[in-house]
């Protein structure tokens, strides 16, 4: 197969495989043309990739598992490890995304009631400038910002 009719089978961009295969993850042969023939290995790698890549597993990883299949070693071990780590970190983030969410959401309704305030020199924009007390400090300035008064 050429990387056109593999990327239609597999529904992914064309360059994804070209990516994939400059960087070593699949390692097509060569048609007598010159042009490179992607076989089921090929494919069944590629399989794979998307797949991995659905549970969070990077290019590295993905590659690490591939050799470590080729070469006959069980990659279960790693992979589950590696899950592991990838879901500790997945969780530190939501958890990141939901104080965030928490945040705007705090900041959309102050900021709903608030009238608008032209910049005065010491600010850029009243809204942020002000939340919850905070500004940033000027050179020179050797006061703490949870007492300065707002």
């Amino acid at each position: 197969m050429r990387v056109k009719e593999l990327a239609d089978i597999l529904d992914i961009p064309s360059d994804t495989i070209r990516y994939y295969t400059r960087i070593g993850l699949i390692k097509p042969g060569r048609q007598s043309n010159g042009y490179r023939a992607y076989g089921q290995r090929e494919l069944r790698v590629l399989k794979f990739c998307i797949c991995a890549k659905r549970l969070g597993f990077s290019l590295k990883d993905i590659a690490t598992i591939v050799t470590m299949s080729e070469h006959g070693e069980t990659p279960c071990p790693a992979v589950r490890h590696i899950l592991a780590h990838n879901l500790e970190s997945v969780k530190r983030k939501l958890m990141d995304c939901q104080l965030l969410l928490a945040r705007m959401e705090d900041a959309t309704e102050l900021w709903s009631v608030l009238e608008d305030a032209p910049p005065n020199g010491d600010q850029i924009c009243k809204l942020i400038d002000e939340w919850e007390g905070l500004s940033i400090e000027r050179p020179g300035d050797r006061t703490n910002n949870t007492d300065r008064e707002t």
